[in-house]
């Protein structure tokens, strides 16, 4: 055996100091189990990334913490501590999110973690609370060998707008929590923010309808150059979970787009000293609109244009985040090449055979009868 595939199996850890930074780790935890079944602990050149992705293939988290962000940096099991800009050996493993819950409740008061990975076996956390009661967790390895990243690149989005998660908050705050989708509607002029749910039950029905109306001033930075208007439908609940996520870090957050029905991310940096340490990316896989035409009393659905055909053209690792390919859950694969999914092939596209009350996209009102 090399030394190289030695290393590759010899243990790594981390270490997290700081009690800020121990719950931020532990919030990033928490929220994996809120969004999938599994998450990947990836160390790779000298940091660590967690990935998680839900089973319909609609929402995935990826959060980086750089060297910087533990104390000692990586350290593998020959001792060696690696950095940002030096070559470390890429380590995956693949965790339940269910074990994951009770590490990421207690780690929320602990002033210290410790996080050992044996690759081929278990991965050990250890928290040290400010009384000196030492909890360690064993959450043992799942049999996936696979690295799944999503084929959406941050670089590549034309359109970017800043703001707090708080005032995202605030506005979707006026809708139901029984919503399953929301609209974003994205011009130079405006944004508007709607949804729509229509509920039937034996004689009595309800039907909701809500949009708020935001001014551009009303965002930190605001930039879309299309003059066409770009809607972006996406999942109601997954979006509430990301500004969850993002309202007490207490930053600014950026909102990533290109053209409706194609992925919409949402993404915020930290640093300290000049220097990155963490950050966090959701990726939103947003519905496909149609055009539906009738000649001869037969209808047919005509897909408008999007990316979501073409492959993704290749880029650098460390700005894409890429996924395995799959329809309702990530497929496994029985080799370790790393396996590229983009969620723009996955947006649900409404079928033009079904009647307009199954097919009605949630954020717009059904149309009136013609007199």
């Amino acid at each position: 055996m090399s030394r190289s595939q030695e290393r590759e199996k010899a243990p790594i850890a981390v270490t997290i100091d700081a009690s800020e930074r121990v719950r931020t780790f532990a919030r990033v935890l928490a929220c994996c189990s809120k969004i999938g079944s599994e998450c990947v602990l990836h160390f790779v050149a000298g940091s660590l990334t967690v990935r998680t992705i839900n089973a319909a293939c609609s929402v995935c988290l990826e959060c980086s913490f750089r060297a910087s962000f533990f104390h000692g940096g990586v350290v593998s099991g020959d001792q060696a501590v690696f950095t940002d800009s030096m070559r470390a050996p890429s380590v995956a493993v693949t965790l339940s999110t269910v074990l994951l819950g009770p590490v990421a409740k207690s780690a929320m008061s602990a002033r210290r973690l410790d996080v050992s990975c044996s690759p081929e076996r278990d991965v050990s956390f250890l928290l040290y609370s400010k009384s000196g009661i030492v909890t360690s967790f064993i959450v043992p390895v799942e049999d996936r060998r696979e690295i799944f990243r999503v084929a959406t690149s941050a670089t590549e989005c034309s359109s970017a707008v800043v703001v707090r998660p708080r005032h995202l908050f605030d506005v979707l705050s006026n809708f139901s929590s029984r919503m399953n989708e929301v609209t974003f509607s994205f011009t130079q002029e405006r944004v508007r923010v709607r949804s729509f749910l229509d509920e039937a039950g034996g004689v009595r029905s309800t039907s909701i309808r809500t949009e708020v109306s935001l001014d551009p001033h009303e965002f930190e930075d605001f930039a879309v150059p299309s003059p066409d208007e770009v809607e972006l439908t996406v999942s109601y609940k997954a979006f509430r979970v990301a500004l969850d996520f993002g309202e007490p870090l207490d930053g600014p957050a950026r909102l990533l787009f290109n053209r409706s029905g194609e992925p919409m991310l949402l993404c915020q940096t930290f640093a300290e000293d000049n220097l990155d340490i963490f950050e966090y990316m959701f990726v939103f896989a947003a519905r496909q609109t149609v055009q539906v035409s009738t000649i001869a009393g037969t209808m047919s659905a005509i897909p408008l244009e999007s990316a979501s055909a073409r492959a993704c053209s290749p880029g650098p690792d460390s700005d894409r985040i890429r996924a395995n390919e799959g329809s309702n859950a990530v497929p496994r694969s029985n080799g370790s090449e790393d396996m590229e999914f983009d969620m723009r092939r996955h947006a649900r596209v409404p079928d033009p055979r079904a009647s307009d009350d199954e097919e009605r996209v949630p954020g717009t009102p059904p149309e009136s009868p013609e007199q």
